[in-house]
């Protein structure tokens, strides 16, 4: 028997379990299921809650449980059975002297233990810290007591890494459990509770934040608690990164970093380049060998490194880890960040991972390499293809000043290749002028294939924006030519679908969206096939074809929740479909929330035809409710609706202004450019021709303003839009009223009825219903039919944004319902191509316009006043 050591005894003893600390029955549960086995290993990384776990656990049940927990120290045969023997002690099994017979070990312990255990009188034992048992003869006394376990004896090994006993042999003999760190991460419910016992509150995309940052991780999770509980805004924490004492970056540095030896440590900090590492990758970045090996030991050793499902050899950070790591390697000189980078680029690009190594090549300023690998598809993948990989910093590629790149591209194709590619960007991301000023630098046509597409690509997305119909027309042609069945080709689809519709070519417009629409889903070209289904829907809708539009915007629906990952630019057009059909459907509480979201998705206004049509929408909306000085304003002011890229649809602006004008009792005829402008566009014809009658029949000219419907309404080649149709048959029967006769009113109110009934076209009997009211009641057969309720035509669309002393801005809008999900201020500075100060000051100024202090109250604010 050892002599007692107060300092010993301690080794012997079930550790406290933690100040507020939260009950976990699911673990206890688990362990109790995993020691019926004779061999549990639960192993995980440092501060997973290991230790923790196992103390719960034996503090739940009555078994007898001798405890050990080791140290370096104790890494030897005589110390550790010495050790042993004294935890057996403690839980009353002490081992009679007399057996063993001075045999060696592990006879003699085998035997020892066999006395005092039985099927009958099960004994558990914990070794706690058991990855310091390394000693060979040890490890082997070890192999020979768990190969042919004693009946009764259960063994609990709770460690950092697998121990080096064959672990293989017992899971195949069904000898062995297992508890992983994924076992122990902390489940949502338990963060919960974790948070209630530290009294804090933080609201669902705070936690949810917190969750995807620590992965569950226990130590994160309570260095996290302990930093927010002493902070009025605790949300700030859930995004911060800090090495400062007590912090989760400190305890990673000093517990994890500081124990890997220099070659290893080397290793994680240079690859945390990279999302995801595997040895070849990791050998290339750090110019080295061994880099697998090492991977794969650091795996099983829990620091911080996960296999990658489904990847064999590859592997990925702790995201904790990886914010550590590369902190650190900020601190190395900016050569050798660029170099690292440059490798992984070169060993991404070897093996075909051109968006990958797009990535590594713009953060390493390789400018050359990173305009090659757009001209050989990393262009196509990232703006055309599926749209669920970002690259990060292409802004930064597109502003590269000239005279930077003299020594890292020569003269000649290789300048001209690097010119297209930045024209191409510059268009895909919206940066009209950088756009501009690299076309000029362009010159010649290009020769190579590669860059004379980029070059095409920005010509066309120009063109579109300056409204040159002809021109895009004709690139896009050219492009469908050289590019008949790639992702270009489907591209320039789509935009000579686009032109027709902004020009009026109804048929045209369907043909080329529908040929798009098939060539980007045979393509994977999930971004275009959205933005194709949101135009089609608008130039369904807008002929009147309400249901039709709908089912697109159905399948754009499905589309987007099968890749959530789809967000801002690509959306937009399906937006602003939702909201004409909202609209048509006379839903204004559902169409304003659509325009919301299309205007966030537009973003800084480079699509100046949606831009437009979701102004004249919300025009159109607001003259409904009878709102005209409100829609005028909109139109008036809208910059969109004077661009030459808005197309047809700045005559259609002009023409609403006029009506509204006549609407708002001072009449206003199109202005002669605007009626010869619509000469060649029946729908926009329509539209003049009912303003042309507004304007008659304010000023009291009944019969020209007969005449002006009667053409609408006459015309047959082609025949005018449903919607068009049924407001100049509405117009007509104010007209008839205003001449006295009521019968062709009624008539005519009733051949709208039924052609709205047949189109489910509403709109138009929104507004017609307070004009018409008195005829409408005095016919009960036309108030039973009338497709709105009569005591909704004095609603009005919601506008909480008049309830502020001071309303947010547009921007300002957009980062309040950024807000709202679980994205920190950078995220959401990535997502909205802006800096993170930029994003700071806004969220300053929606806090303090919205009265509030922090981002949870700001929500709950924003939600009152129904601006979410």
């Amino acid at each position: 028997m050892t002599m007692y050591s107060a300092f010993r005894a301690r080794k012997f003893v079930v550790p406290d379990l933690p100040p507020r600390h939260v009950p976990r029955p699911r673990l206890i549960s688990a362990l109790a299921a995993a020691t019926e086995r004779p061999l549990t290993v639960v192993a995980a990384g440092p501060a997973s809650g290991k230790t923790v776990a196992v103390s719960e656990w034996v503090r739940s049940r009555r078994a007898p449980t001798a405890w050990v927990s080791l140290e370096p120290a104790d890494n030897a045969s005589g110390p550790f059975w010495g050790l042993v023997d004294e935890a057996l002690e403690q839980v009353g099994r002490a081992v009679p002297s007399d057996i063993g017979g001075g045999r060696p070990a592990p006879e003699e312990t085998l035997e020892r233990l066999a006395a005092v255990v039985s099927a009958d009188d099960p004994l558990y034992l914990v070794l706690d810290d058991a990855h310091v048992l390394r000693d060979p003869g040890l490890v082997q006394q070890l192999d020979a007591l768990l190969q042919l376990p004693l009946p009764g004896l259960h063994v609990i090994l709770s460690a950092r890494s697998d121990p080096l006993v064959a672990l293989h042999r017992y899971r195949i003999a069904g000898l062995l459990s297992e508890l992983r760190a994924v076992d122990l991460a902390m489940s949502p419910t338990e963060v919960d509770d974790l948070i209630a016992a530290h009294g804090l509150a933080l609201d669902p995309s705070a936690r949810a934040l917190l969750m995807e940052r620590t992965e569950g991780w226990v130590a994160g999770l309570r260095l996290s608690m302990v930093r927010m509980e002493s902070s009025d805004r605790p949300e700030d924490f859930v995004t911060a990164f800090a090495m400062d004492r007590g912090s989760i970056g400190e305890f990673l540095l000093e517990e994890v970093l500081a124990s890997l030896d220099p070659h290893s440590r080397r290793m994680l900090i240079r690859t945390s380049v990279c999302e995801a590492i595997c040895g070849s990758l990791a050998d290339a970045i750090c110019d080295d060998t061994g880099g697998a090996d090492i991977l794969a030991r650091l795996a099983q050793g829990g620091s911080f490194v996960s296999p990658l499902e489904h990847e064999m050899g590859w592997y990925r950070y702790h995201p904790l880890m990886r914010e550590v790591l590369v902190h650190l390697l900020a601190s190395e000189p900016a050569t050798l960040r660029r170099l690292v980078n440059a490798r992984a680029a070169r060993w991404h690009d070897e093996r075909g991972n051109l968006v990958e190594a797009l990535h590594h090549a713009v953060t390493a300023h390789d400018c050359g390499h990173a305009a090659d690998l757009l001209s050989r598809g990393a262009f196509s993948r990232i703006f055309l293809g599926s749209g669920e990989r970002v690259v990060s910093d292409l802004q930064g590629f597109v502003q590269t000043p000239r005279s930077h790149l003299e020594g890292d591209v020569a003269a000649g194709t290789e300048r001209v290749l690097l010119t297209a590619a930045q024209a191409a960007v510059a268009g895909a991301t919206g940066e009209m002028t950088a756009l501009r000023t690299q076309l000029l630098l362009i010159g010649d046509e290009p020769e190579a294939p590669g860059t004379r597409m980029l070059a095409d690509y920005a010509r066309l997305v120009l063109a579109m924006h300056d409204g040159y119909a002809d021109t895009a027309t004709m690139v896009a042609e050219r492009m469908t030519a050289e590019d008949p069945d790639g992702p270009f080709g489907a591209f320039a689809l789509s935009q000579i679908g686009a032109i027709a519709l902004w020009c009026g070519n109804e048929d045209r417009a369907i043909e080329y969206l529908t040929r798009a629409l098939t060539r980007a889903h045979g393509l994977g070209m999930t971004p275009l096939a959205l933005e194709c289904i949101g135009l089609l829907g608008i130039q369904h809708c807008s002929l009147g074809r309400v249901a039709t539009a709908e089912d697109y915007v159905m399948e754009g629906s499905r589309l987007v929740r099968s890749h959530p990952r789809l967000t801002g630019r690509a959306q937009a057009a399906l937006f602003v479909a939702a909201g004409e059909v909202a609209i048509a459907r006379g839903r204004l509480d559902e169409f304003e929330l659509a325009m919301e979201r299309a205007s966030d998705a537009l973003g800084n206004g480079a699509d100046p035809a949606l831009s437009s049509t979701v102004t004249l929408l919300r025009a159109k909306a607001l003259q409904a409710v009878g709102q005209y000085v409100g829609a005028m304003t909109l139109l008036v002011e809208d910059p969109s609706l004077r661009s030459p890229g808005s197309f047809n649809l700045v005559t259609v602006g002009r023409t609403m202004t006029a009506e509204l004008s006549s609407l708002s009792g001072w009449p206003l005829r199109p202005p002669d450019e605007v009626v010869a402008a619509a000469a060649s566009n029946h729908h926009v014809s329509g539209l003049v021709g009912i303003a042309r009658a507004r304007a008659e029949l304010a000023s009291g000219q009944l019969d020209s303003a007969e005449r002006h419907v009667r053409r609408v309404v006459a015309s047959s080649r082609p025949a005018p839009s449903l919607p068009v149709l049924v407001e100049a048959v509405l117009i007509g029967s104010e007209v008839a009223l205003a001449a006295g006769d009521e019968r062709r009113a009624v008539e005519r109110v009733t051949h709208a009825i039924d052609l709205g009934n047949n189109g489910g076209v509403v709109l138009p009997f929104v507004e017609a219903a307070r004009r018409l009211l008195p005829l409408i009641t005095r016919h009960h057969g036309l108030e039973e039919r009338w497709p709105i309720p009569l005591e909704g035509m004095t609603h009005e669309i919601p506008n909480a944004r008049t309830t502020l002393p001071e309303s947010l801005t547009d921007r300002e809008l957009s980062v309040l319902r950024w807000l709202t999900t679980t994205l920190s201020v950078s995220e959401i500075a990535d997502e909205l191509c802006l800096s993170i100060n930029t994003i700071k000051t806004h969220v300053a100024a929606v806090y303090r316009k919205l009265g509030v202090g922090r981002r949870r109250d700001a929500v709950a604010r924003g939600r009152e006043l129904r601006l979410l």
